[in-house]
């Protein structure tokens, strides 16, 4: 049962040189997976217009852990660290019935 799950929610993610993701603050075109878990994907992606690359971070809404949501608060309260150290987070959104992101530098 959970290798279905895994599968199904890998079905989710979005899939390169095809999905334009979009955020309230921008459009990403994902062009490689650079990694996959059991709770997700990471995907090199360029943002739209400025062509900027980064790396987005996916997770599928079929799992019943929402580790992303809690990694994106923390994310949040590192911002008032502002230490080179600590990855920012970029942008968040999700794909309604498929997955939730947060957009990282790669």
């Amino acid at each position: 049962m959970e290798k279905k799950l895994l599968e199904e929610a890998m079905a989710d993610m979005p899939k390169e040189n095809e999905d334009a993701i979009k955020s309230k603050t921008a459009i990403y075109e994902v062009l490689e997976t650079l990694g996959k878990g059991s709770f997700g994907a990471v995907f090199r992606i360029r943002r739209l217009p400025d062509k900027k690359e980064l790396a987005m971070k996916c997770e599928s809404e079929r799992m019943k852990r929402k580790i992303l949501k809690h990694e994106a608060k923390v994310f949040d309260s590192l911002r008032q660290v502002d230490s080179p150290h600590f990855i920012a987070l970029l942008d968040r959104g999700k794909v309604t019935g498929r997955f939730c992101f947060i957009i990282m530098r790669l």
